[in-house]
């Protein structure tokens, strides 16, 4: 059941012991925290330059002792010329292997978390792929020079902002990847910033 707790916490309604988002103050007014409970995490890689004919470029594998589950990913770039640059969401079901990466630092939301158990990856050569589970979004992107006047637009890809699942991940088998589909912009440089929860 749904409680209504007041400032020092004492449930006014519904179910004793409820740890519901919405507080009543002093004045009567209730407020809402749509804050999450979940343990969650960010990584991001930054101006990593990417391998022509680019690929998985961006990871987040699973961990063998969590569900991680990935609410957000955002990205921003620049390229030498203009470009439309191709952007799938990817999930596998094997890891990747070989290739040239960097583990990017898994950081918690709450400095009382638990450390992270996924491991975050930014390539600036190809990996071997593991096996792909399929397309989960596919988007054409315009990425813009440095010199060129226009802002840098940043895009901001939500996967829970309609109350579906995130991108879940169950084992070190199972990737999300940020992939190029083998074409890229000359000169991209790119920025992604992942978010997941644990539990």
């Amino acid at each position: 059941l749904l409680g209504v707790r007041n400032d020092a916490g004492t449930v006014l309604a519904g179910a004793a012991g409820d740890y519901s988002p919405i507080a009543v103050d002093p004045t009567g007014a209730v407020r809402m925290n749509h804050e999450g409970q979940k343990q969650t995490y960010s990584a991001a890689g930054t101006a990593f330059t990417i391998a022509g004919s680019g690929t998985d470029v961006f990871t987040v594998t699973g961990s063998g002792t969590k569900t991680v589950r990935i609410t957000s990913c955002t990205i921003t770039g620049l390229a030498t010329s203009a470009a439309a640059q191709d952007i799938l969401f990817v999930k596998r079901s094997t890891a990747n292997s070989a290739g040239t990466s960097t583990n990017e630092a898994e950081v918690p939301h709450d400095s009382d978390n638990a450390a992270a158990t996924a491991t975050v990856l930014s390539y600036t050569a190809n990996p071997t792929l593991g096996t792909g589970v399929g397309t989960l979004q596919a988007h054409k992107l315009t990425f813009t020079t440095a010199a060129g006047g226009i802002p840098q637009v940043q895009y901001h890809f939500s996967f829970t902002d309609h109350n579906e699942q995130g991108i879940v991940l169950r084992g070190t088998s199972q990737v999300f990847a940020v992939n190029l589909n083998g074409a890229t912009a000359t000169g991209l440089v790119l920025a992604i910033t992942v978010t997941w929860t644990e539990e």
